[in-house]
């Protein structure tokens, strides 16, 4: 994630990502979420992922930090969540919003 590598990104995922930008989340196909991936990775390309809080079970893991870019003065807040199929933790969700005061 921190490469802005939305095909490596997305085949870590499960068949189908919710995928958030700016607003409502959406359930996309792998292929989808790439493409809006790609989009997004292209318009704020990543310069470090923080990773300040998170929680986990034995099968869910949730993240939530900052996402900073190459051009922002302020780092968007980041949340992911994983879901753990067989022995392999697959990306369920990947939503990004704006900083607070922006």
């Amino acid at each position: 994630m921190d490469a802005g590598d939305a095909t490596g990104l997305v085949e870590l995922g499960e068949p189908r990502i919710e995928v958030g930008l700016f607003g409502a989340a959406r359930l996309y196909s792998k292929s989808q979420a790439r493409r809006v991936l790609l989009g997004f990775f292209r318009q704020h390309p990543p310069t470090r992922l923080v990773i300040s809080e998170s929680v986990s079970t034995d099968r869910a893991w949730f993240g939530a930090g900052e996402y900073h870019r190459l051009a922002g003065r302020e780092p968007f807040q980041l949340y992911i969540r994983l879901r753990r199929q067989g022995g392999a933790w697959l990306l369920r969700e990947f939503v990004v919003l704006e900083s607070e005061g922006l």
